[in-house]
């Protein structure tokens, strides 16, 4: 059947879901530190200039820039103050329609059927031009889909605001009006295990027996909020014991570690996974610095460490955006999935430093496409299969004080990394 309606007329509230802030419990409960952020905002919402203010919060994935903003944006002295407020969350494959809708609905609580975007842009600029307005644009990935929506927000010279996050310092600088970006940090360790305290225990009194091992597991929860309420989910279904408490900081011992990378170490890793393409004129190396500026212009990695002459020495890393690894921490683990994982490339295998050290020669060979073999503490290679073709880097521990005659087999190696 022929449709004679334009599609752009057929946009409706239906069409303004994805653009929504997504409500979680975790919305409406209290937050554990950021008061100096929190006060910051506060004043800039509440005090401030009169002019219209673009209040950025930018930071790494996991820092809790959403649940920050929704926290301010509905506290009662916020509400009280502003004639009209309205939100909404910027994907990465956004619709233009479908923000102005979010926002449109929320400021009027009206769904409303438009034929173009041009038509409901100006229905939203009509709107806000008298009042006294606050929106919240939630997860600003590109400047592009803040040049969509500024053109609607008119500056009426009567103290309105517009709270921006986004986890890219070119965008909040790109959007500043008046007020410079707030940078959200990560916790430090007393901050952590406050946080970590609250989730897992509440209003309770403090387990005592365990505070030997608190500190340990809050710093190394990396300093991430979202890695906490994690950690928590985890804690919450173990007994309350020193012993398991303790071995759910030793597996977090191998995780963080990783994700703390020396720079030259995880450039290596780039490379030898082939995640890096060459460039002429330029080496690998250098094509590997450039892209792990962007990243930290990205806030997808964030400087741990600098160094006064060279820079930045270290770095933390949000492993969902950079690692793409197999990582084991139980021998047994490996063995029952190695049949299946021939076509695999890297593989990151820890091992308890408590236990007996162990061999897995006798599985590598099932891993025939592998580019990348970490392995950390007491596991050892007596023999390197002849079948690793494509092996690329190889970090191990050396415990002979030789390497065995079969590395000659790894003709494509270009990282070799022993520790004793």
């Amino acid at each position: 059947m022929l449709n004679l309606v334009p599609q752009d007329t057929m946009h409706s509230a239906t069409a303004e879901i994805s653009s929504q802030l997504p409500k979680t419990t975790r919305m409406n409960e209290e937050i554990i530190g950021f008061e100096d952020v929190m006060k910051e905002l506060r004043n800039k919402l509440l005090k401030g200039c009169r002019e219209l203010d673009v209040i950025s919060i930018v930071g790494m994935p996991g820092l809790g820039k959403t649940m920050l903003a929704y926290k301010i944006y509905s506290e009662n002295s916020v509400i009280s103050h502003f004639d009209i407020r309205a939100q909404c969350c910027v994907s990465q494959m956004y619709k233009r329609m479908d923000l102005l809708l979010t926002i449109l609905h929320d400021a009027i609580g009206v769904r409303e059927n438009f034929s173009s975007e041009a038509d409901a842009a100006d229905k939203l600029r009509r709107t806000l031009l008298a009042k006294r307005y606050l929106i919240l644009v939630d997860d600003v990935s590109e400047a592009s889909a803040w040049d969509d929506l500024r053109s609607c927000f008119h500056d009426a010279n009567n103290g309105s605001r517009i709270i921006l996050t986004t986890r890219h310092l070119q965008v909040s600088e790109y959007a500043i009006s008046v007020s410079e970006p707030i940078p959200l940090r990560i916790f430090n360790v007393d901050e952590s295990w406050t946080l970590l305290q609250y989730k897992v225990f509440g209003k309770e009194s403090f387990f005592h027996p365990l505070e030997e091992v608190r500190k340990c597991m809050a710093a190394k929860c990396g300093g991430l909020p979202l890695s906490i309420v994690l950690v928590d989910g985890i804690l919450a279904k173990m007994e309350r014991t020193e012993e398991s408490w303790k071995h759910v900081a030793m597996l977090l011992g191998f995780y963080i570690h990783r994700d703390s990378e020396a720079i030259g170490e995880q450039m290596r890793l780039w490379i030898s996974e082939g995640l890096v393409k060459s460039c002429e004129g330029k080496s690998l190396e250098d094509i590997a610095d450039g892209c792990l500026k962007n990243l930290i212009a990205r806030n997808l990695v964030m400087v741990s460490k600098r160094d006064p002459n060279a820079g930045p020495s270290r770095i933390y890393s949000d492993k969902q955006h950079v690692q793409r690894r197999l990582t084991f921490c139980e021998i047994d683990t490996l063995v029952k999935w190695s049949s299946s994982c021939s076509f695999v490339g890297s593989v990151l295998l820890w091992h308890d430093p408590t236990s007996e050290k162990i061999s897995i020669s006798r599985i590598l060979q099932n891993f025939k496409f592998l580019k990348v073999l970490d392995l950390e503490n007491k596991v050892v290679i007596d023999s390197f299969p002849a079948d690793l073709l494509h092996l690329r880097y190889l970090s191990a521990e050396s415990y002979e004080g030789s390497i065995h005659s079969s590395i000659s087999n790894l003709w494509r190696l270009e990282t070799l990394i022993l520790k004793n």
